[in-house]
């Protein structure tokens, strides 16, 4: 999708979501690590949905996949030195999304940018004094 150093990757990937994303989920599941002093690799295991916008309808996508990582302890603090992903699945199709049906009622739940994702309200609510 964009390939770049973090500055450009952390720029361009929300424009890109705006433009074109209707939703997007990513998971990190199986990790584990090797430490070596100040020095780390890992591999952990990742999940990416998507919906997006295309000039034939919405497309679904699940990707599967492995990231490889090396880290560096820098100043007492980890850091990423190094990110390479391994694309192990992909499936692409068309959108099979259903927003209203008389199985599953619409959610007044639903996903969306800040600040109008349910989230947003969820911790303003839960880290309120109480009343």
């Amino acid at each position: 999708m964009i390939n770049g150093d973090a500055r450009y990757f952390a720029r361009e990937v929300p424009k890109w979501l705006r433009a074109n994303a209707r939703l997007v989920f990513h998971t990190i599941t199986n990790e584990w690590f090797v430490v070596d002093g100040d020095r780390a690799a890992g591999e952990s295991y990742v999940l990416a949905l998507s919906t997006t916008r295309g000039d034939k309808g919405d497309l679904d996508t699940i990707t599967g996949g492995r990231y490889l990582d090396r880290f560096e302890r820098r100043n007492g603090t980890w850091k990423f030195i190094e990110r390479t992903f391994v694309m192990d699945s992909n499936i692409n199709q068309a959108s099979t999304a259903v927003y209203d049906d008389a199985m599953h009622p619409p959610s007044e739940a639903r996903g969306a940018y800040k600040p109008d994702d349910p989230s947003y309200r969820f911790w303003r609510r839960a880290l309120s004094p109480p009343e």
